[in-house]
């Protein structure tokens, strides 16, 4: 679980809830109300490298549609956390590969928007993977 080194809106870290086990038994859960809003997390790779990337997150009919940078620099594509009845967790998300040198980089979600049904810019962030490929 990654704690959040800076947030815009609140940012807290939320134990298992709602029917939901996450892989450590929490979450970082982001509570911003309105769209363009940030949290950072820091993260520590052991060596210089490629690495592929994934996060899961989680979907709820009150969560919005996030975007993923990594040392500032946009990945991957708009995820659309809406899910409605029940709250899930996603299956991991690729965010494709990435050249980091070895020490802490930054994974910065941004809220920007939400789907028409959404009542709600919330989002979870349940772990960050970041595979060594070469």
């Amino acid at each position: 679980l990654l704690p959040a080194v800076s947030a815009d809106a609140p940012a807290e870290v939320q134990g298992d809830c709602c029917g939901i086990h996450w892989s450590q038994g929490a979450q970082l859960w982001f509570r911003p109300d309105a769209p363009g809003r940030s949290v950072t997390v820091s993260f520590t790779v052991p060596t210089t490298g490629t690495y592929r990337l994934r996060l899961v997150q989680t979907l709820a009919r009150d969560y919005g549609v996030n975007t993923v940078a990594i040392d500032g620099t946009p990945i991957g594509d708009p995820f659309d956390a809406y899910h409605s009845p029940e709250v899930v967790v996603s299956e991991p998300l690729d965010y494709g590969q990435r050249d980091l040198t070895a020490g802490a980089h930054t994974l910065t979600l941004t809220v920007t928007g939400k789907a028409p049904a959404s009542v709600g810019y919330l989002a979870g962030l349940d772990y960050v993977e970041a595979q060594l490929t070469s």
